[in-house]
């Protein structure tokens, strides 16, 4: 059951959540919510979710539950069934999370699935008025902007009023909306303050947006003002992925930017805020961006902490070889600090979506003027454009890298900056002004370069090895596991780790009652970068739970757990 109490919390009460006892071994139907995130030593699933009491008039408390069995393609029948306690005014809804189908408990109180082949389905359990009204407040000048719920009404001028200048984005460019919709993004230009203000329903649960090939303005449809990139997943037929897993398989660039209005320059964007608008890139055609539930003070979803839906991935694997100049290119009043470039053992030849970041579209010209570094790469052929904010090649292919700097707003001094420290003592690396008189600058002992801008000036780096090179000495620091990918996955996916020594290994996978379901005892390995491929065919859809240990000659003792996703 799902309830709440005045004496509960919205984390773990040892008194109201009650742990589940393991599941039959067989013939069996086992209901829990699971909540990994508590690391309750009896295991991660419980009978009963119990959280704080509050009013929810004008909000929503959401359950995310699991009816997992070892029955295939048999009916089941999910039944809701409130107690006199629950206001009769609060809605309450039950959501299919695979299929996302919505029922309404108040109207029928049941709702029937097949269960296929799949060994668990999740749901959530919505109760309360998701139903809001809700303003923000635009400052003068060009904003990018976005709408977080579904409106009562779309028109562009009932949301922003008519004496606003509003422009959405497709394949074919700019184009003037009448409507703006949820999830999608617009630049919107305002001469004074502007207050936007609108009624309608939160989205509560999974939301997507259907991407086109090549640069798309979206926004997040929750009222988030701290919604983290690694809630994003995206979708190509009947796979959904994490960001880094789908720019691994070339589907999008991982790399989403916000504006600064008050500066009128682009950011990395690692946090996204609702009532505004972000540039996307997506790679390939029938791409479609998935957004997780929000944990706000609005929607109190436990969806996302408990891990269930997409998991985020690691970084690649860093080693000595692999290294990385920011740049940040200064004209007039206005920045450029997208820029960089560098080494990754793992980067491919030409293009690599993991790497190779597209420059976001110029923003609407401003009196300010806009600064802009880019690494043109009209060979590409790519979709998203020829132009980059970052290139990186493989250590064994190093060529010259080769950069546009651009000013809108007239003649004016150009200050390129760096750290000289981030580049490795074994690497020499020279800038090369090719439109101002070819004179060059060593980077490793500066960290700038002023010259005059008027317009645009191409800029080149060349690189010379002067000592021994970090990939002749790639042993890890330290011991590290990796976050598998990609995740999700079916029904097979990566596992990397690091050994920092000679070590004795074993990577062991665990399902969520803790039991062991497949170990393989590497025996000794030496120091080094590894990756293993896992294939669970024979498996259930569901969380797993794989951990590596590894005992070092000298004796440390190295354990890391990580959590996969199995969806058939």
């Amino acid at each position: 059951y799902a309830g709440v109490a005045s004496n509960a919390t919205d984390g773990y009460d040892s008194t109201l959540d009650l742990p589940k006892p393991p599941k039959a071994p067989s013939n069996y139907v086992y209901v829990y919510f699971p909540h990994p995130e508590w690391n309750v030593p009896l295991g991660p699933n419980f009978l009963s979710d119990v959280r704080a009491d509050s009013d929810l008039s004008s909000k929503a408390d959401v359950w995310m539950f699991t009816v997992a069995t070892d029955q295939q393609n048999k009916t089941m029948t999910v039944t809701l069934s409130p107690d006199d306690s629950v206001p009769s005014s609060y809605p309450i809804i039950l959501r299919d999370m695979k299929t996302g189908v919505v029922t309404d408990i108040r109207k029928s109180p049941s709702y029937t699935y097949n269960t296929g082949t799949d060994g668990s389905r999740n749901f959530q359990i919505i109760v309360g008025t998701p139903y809001v009204s809700v303003s923000h407040t635009y400052n003068p000048g060009w904003n990018m902007s976005g709408v977080p719920l579904k409106a009562d009404t779309s028109m562009k001028s009932a949301i922003f009023g008519a004496s606003s200048y509003m422009y959405g984005y497709s394949a074919m460019g700019y184009f003037t909306p009448d409507t703006v919709n949820i999830g999608e993004g617009y630049w919107l230009g305002t001469t004074s303050p502007l207050t936007a203000e609108t009624r309608g329903i939160q989205v509560l649960g999974w939301s997507n947006t259907e991407l086109e090939p090549g640069f798309n303005m979206i926004s997040i449809p929750y009222l988030d003002s701290a919604y983290t990139k690694e809630e994003l997943g995206v979708t190509r037929g009947d796979t959904t992925v994490s960001l880094d897993s789908a720019a691994y398989l070339g589907w999008i660039s991982p790399t989403v930017y916000g504006y600064d209005q008050e500066s009128g320059n682009y950011r990395i964007a690692d946090t996204l805020s609702s009532w505004e608008g972000y540039w996307f890139a997506s790679l390939d055609s029938n791409v479609t961006l998935v957004y997780n539930p929000p944990v706000d003070n609005v929607v109190k979803s436990m969806a996302k902490k408990s891990g269930i839906l997409i998991a985020k991935e690691t970084s690649s694997v860093v080693v000595d070889s692999n290294w990385t100049v920011a740049l940040t290119l200064t004209a007039g009043k206005s920045m450029d600090k997208l820029g960089a470039f560098g080494i990754r053992s793992g980067a491919k030849g030409g293009f690599d979506a993991r790497y190779d970041y597209p420059h976001p579209p110029k923003p609407p010209s401003s009196a300010g003027g806009y600064a802009y570094l880019v690494f043109p790469h009209p060979e590409w052929g790519s979709v998203i454009g020829p132009d980059y904010s970052t290139d990186f090649e493989n250590p064994s292919g190093i060529t010259p890298w080769k950069m546009l700097v651009g000013y809108t707003g007239g003649k004016t001094a150009g200050m390129l900056t760096w750290d000289p420290k981030a580049i490795p003592s074994w690497v020499s690396l020279s800038l090369t002004d090719l439109g101002n008189g070819g004179s060059t600058t060593d980077m490793s002992n500066t960290g700038s370069y002023e010259f005059s801008l008027n317009g645009t000036d191409s800029l080149e780096v060349t690189a010379a090895v002067t000592g021994v090179t970090g990939s002749q000495a790639a042993v890890p620091k330290e011991y590290a596991l990796y976050q598998n990918y990609p995740n999700p996955f079916n029904p097979a996916t990566t596992i990397g780790f690091d050994l920092k020594e000679t070590s004795r290994v074993r990577l062991e996978i665990y399902n969520v009652l803790g039991q062991r379901v497949m170990e393989d005892d590497y025996g000794t390995m030496n120091g080094g970068e590894y990756i293993r491929n896992i294939n669970m065919s024979s498996y259930a859809s569901g969380v797993y739970f794989y951990r590596l240990t590894a005992i070092g000659a000298n004796g440390d003792h190295f354990v890391a757990v990580k959590k996969l996703l199995l969806m058939k």
